[in-house]
């Protein structure tokens, strides 16, 4: 089937935005009808819609089920003046109960193809809500002032407005021309609101970021139930805490010393954390006592990540001065970011820091908060009914052996590395480098020996995302990025010196290999240069020749490090790499060496995306990250995804781990991250999203955590039908 928008086919739709893929060319691509003011005054068509003109300030919209990218198109008769407009407004209502995924185009003139006509943006509309977007006509760059996610601007709505300030594109003529409304691929039948829309001359510059943070490193200009507003508020939620926490029993009848279910079934006892298949074909993690053992985990726990740097950029901070009481780690210098993170910060990327977290703690707990927080931290967790120390966490928490807990493993090769398959984001180890397995046993040495006799170790995550490619891509040169990234290195990298074996082997005729690639190499020589001259079109051969070379690699990774991991320690497990980007050479790699598969995965429907990144295949898995933000109840960054509220958090949690508990190949479940992240960014890479369990201010979202623990708490009966 070919399937067309406004008579053009999707390959050319798909030839004007290739690197934003189908759904962003539909948006891009497909001509509009509109108008300005009410929107009886607006021309309005659509596909797979149907459109209701309620009022000039309310538009109903019903999206078809079974339409591919359903949209609604409006355009102005008389197009609408931008000069000194830096605004586009759109009110958004989403009545129905599931999630809208929103692609927006707007458009300069009719055909309005992007980037050079064009504006396009995303946004996820959460079940029953409502939202005023704000689109800036000059999109800014909100990492060049240090964060990813920009604040509103000024003369928005704080609380209300939500800033999209980088979409991608542009309008070159100084007035608007139309409006598209896209709803992602085929998701089912929904329900949009569109408010009239309308411009506006907001400040997106200097002015929007100045005096941004208060004294708490809170968002000075945002208004919510949690906020911290003097040092009382502090002392005053840590009373409050306590009492609350003294009615929460926190001791797990049913369960071992390690959080194992002692009244299930009974299972092999090694001394240490194990896997293993029940009676009832479900895979489980298993206590060194025995029983069986559902991971629920929190992420980066730890007080370092709450850094932001400062320097440059002090007029966003509203006090800089340091409390009375402080510690150390309040404060201090970094050096230069690296290349790769230098890429995605560009600026404010070095120099002084601050940490208003641990201020926080000094202000609320006194001097020796760093002396008590691992024991308070670990008696939360065990409150809101979390049994794990997940990745990215403070050894200290891992001593107390008061919970179970992972130990994160990076493997650092030096300059072995190798480009990944996802350009810009890392490098990949070059596995063929002697180097590569020295740099393992190094890294085993410091992070496995001490705990190779640790019972509460569960395992090791080892190396985190790493740029595979994407195997789901359309392109062949996408599927197989990481292979012609290698074949354009030079001879003398061992990476590509395998590549070439491995072509000399499955082509031992030089003419063959020509004739098979469509090439025409005077001599093995000139393959083993850099950049040998290839056409355009992968042939199939060629194709399935990278995919056996990116099957090797990923194969001689995982066994080197498996190996290595257990010449080391031979009693726990390899917990895998954390799939982000992934091709199914990788996943047979891993699968054949690691003992767990573990995967992020950042959705609404876990079991939709375990379909679409596991497919049938049978091994224990870990989702080593996921979780729900808010934005506007403390940072603005929206994070991955955005649901709206506290409540909706707490909803939407429930529904994850609910499923995740109910798939018989998932043994754990683990939240990223304890405490929401700099409202102005932190020090890795800018990223300031509200995904925490905790506030800066080390005030927990009690509407969100009381769903979490009822979760937590219920996980056995889910698991298994009965209680422990």
């Amino acid at each position: 089937m070919t399937l067309s928008l406004a008579g053009k086919p999707l390959s050319v739709l798909l030839s004007i935005a290739p690197t934003l893929g189908v759904a962003l060319a539909i948006i891009l691509a497909a001509p509009c009808h509109a108008h300005a003011d009410g929107f009886a005054q607006w021309s309005i068509s659509g596909y797979g819609s149907q459109t209701r003109v309620v009022s000039d300030t309310r538009l109903e919209i019903d999206f078809e089920g079974n339409a591919d990218w359903p949209h609604v198109a409006l355009r102005p008769r008389v197009p609408i003046g931008l000069n000194g407009v830096t605004t586009i407004v759109l009110p958004v209502e989403n009545p129905g109960a599931q999630a809208i995924d929103l692609f927006i185009r707007i458009g300069d003139d009719e055909e309005a193809t992007w980037p050079e006509h064009a504006l396009a943006a995303r946004y996820f509309l959460p079940p029953h809500s409502t939202a005023t977007l704000a689109i800036a006509t000059s999109p800014h760059d909100p990492r060049l002032m240090g964060m990813q996610d920009a604040p509103p601007p000024v003369g928005a709505k704080a609380g209300q407005t939500v800033p999209l300030g980088m979409p991608s594109g542009h309008l070159e003529k100084a007035h608007w021309a139309s409006l598209y409304l896209v709803i992602w691929g085929r998701s089912g039948p929904r329900s949009l609101v569109l408010g009239r829309p309308s411009v506006a001359s907001f400040d997106w510059g200097l002015a929007s970021y100045t005096g941004l943070i208060d004294r708490y490193g809170q968002f000075a200009r945002g208004a919510w139930s949690a906020r911290i507003a003097s040092d009382g508020d502090l002392t005053a939620q840590r009373a409050a805490e306590e009492r609350f926490e003294q009615d929460l029993d926190v001791t797990r009848p049913g369960q071992d010393r390690y959080g194992g279910w002692s009244k299930g079934e009974a299972l092999a006892s090694t001394g240490y954390f194990h896997v293993a298949r029940s009676g009832a074909g479900r895979w489980s993690l298993v206590t060194p006592e025995g029983h069986p053992f559902f991971s629920l985990g929190v992420d980066t726990i730890e007080r370092s990540d709450a850094r932001t740097f400062v320097a440059g950029r002090e007029f966003m901070f509203e006090d800089l001065a340091k409390p009375r009481i402080g510690s150390a780690e309040e404060s201090g210098s970094a050096p230069p970011a690296p290349e790769g993170v230098a890429r995605r910060m560009p600026r404010f990327n070095a120099g002084g820091w601050v940490n208003f977290y641990v201020r926080n703690l000094a202000r609320k707990y006194g001097g020796d908060f760093a002396a008590r927080w691992p024991d308070q931290v670990l008696h939360r967790l065990a409150a809101w009914g979390f049994n794990t120390v997940g990745n990215w966490s403070d050894p200290a928490l891992w001593a107390r052996h008061a919970l179970p807990y992972t130990v994160p493993v990076s493997i650092d090769p030096g300059t072995a590395t190798v480009p990944g398959g996802a350009p810009d984001i890392a490098d990949l180890p070059d596995p063929f480098a002697a180097s590569f397995e020295n740099a393992a046993d190094r890294a085993f040495a410091t992070a496995a020996d001490p705990r190779r006799d640790d019972p509460w170790l569960v395992g090791y995550f080892v190396d985190n995302e790493l740029p595979w490619g994407d195997g789901t891509a359309a392109d062949p040169r996408a599927r197989c990025a990481l292979a012609l990234r290698v074949l354009a290195l030079g001879a003398q990298r061992p990476a590509k010196a395998a590549l070439v074996r491995l072509l000399r082997e499955r082509h031992p005729d030089l003419a063959a290999f020509n004739a098979a690639w469509g090439t025409s190499l005077p001599s093995w020589t000139a393959l083993a240069d850099a950049g040998p001259p290839l056409p355009e079109t992968l042939a199939p051969i060629a194709e399935a020749d990278l995919a056996a070379y990116g099957a090797l690699f990923a194969d001689t990774y995982y066994r080197i490090v498996a190996q290595t991991l257990h010449r080391h320690d031979p009693h726990h497990l390899y917990l895998g790499s954390r799939f982000a980007a992934q091709t199914g050479w990788a996943l047979d790699a891993c699968e054949r060496w690691c003992d767990v598969l573990s995967f992020n995965i950042y959705a609404r429907d876990l079991a939709d995306a375990l379909a679409a990144r596991v497919g049938a295949r049978d091994k224990p898995l870990v989702i080593g990250e996921f979780n729900f933000s808010s934005a506007g109840q403390g940072p603005f960054g929206r994070g991955l995804v955005d649901v709206g509220s506290q409540r909706a958090r707490g909803q939407a949690y429930a529904a994850y781990v609910s499923a995740a508990a109910s798939d018989r190949r998932v043994i754990g479940v683990h939240w990223f991250q304890y405490l929401d992240e700099p409202s102005s960014g932190r020090l890795l890479d800018g990223e300031n999203s509200p995904f925490g369990l905790v506030a800066v201010t080390d005030t927990p979202y009690w509407e969100l955590l009381d769903f979490v623990r009822r979760t937590n708490l219920a996980v056995f009966r889910v698991r298994t039908g009965s209680a422990p």
